[in-house]
């Protein structure tokens, strides 16, 4: 199979992420805290969610207007994009740059080829 060959290939992200089932969504959240649970253990998964708590608040406080004049319109996007920053500074804060990096790596190469090949999002 070629890359060009999966259903969303060539879609903008925003297209995309609007598209995404809630069920979807709710599968890619349990699989991402239970590998970071078991690379974390319970104290670690309790210092990370402190940590993002208090990193999410304060990339919510900036002003993205730089983002929305690059195109970054869509409201959800920009904030699931501050989401994943948070997340993965408040991961490094706990457990260092590499190691963070290798975790979301490891997430996102789990999960990638299952959601550019869902049947719910089309050209």
């Amino acid at each position: 199979m070629q890359v060009q060959d999966l259903k969303n290939y060539g879609c903008s992200l925003t297209q995309t992420a609007e598209l995404i089932p809630p069920e979807t969504i709710k599968m890619i959240r349990k699989r991402s805290m239970a590998a970071m649970r078991q690379q974390l253990g319970l104290l670690g998964m309790a210092r990370f969610v402190l940590a993002l708590r208090g990193t999410r608040k304060r990339l919510m406080q900036h002003d993205y207007v730089v983002a929305r004049e690059h195109g970054l319109t869509h409201q959800g996007f920009l904030e699931s994009r501050i989401q994943n920053a948070a997340m993965f500074a408040a991961l490094a804060q706990i457990v260092g740059e590499d190691r963070a990096l290798t975790i979301q790596m490891e997430m996102t190469e789990s999960l990638s080829l299952e959601l550019m090949s869902l049947k719910e999002i089309v050209k």
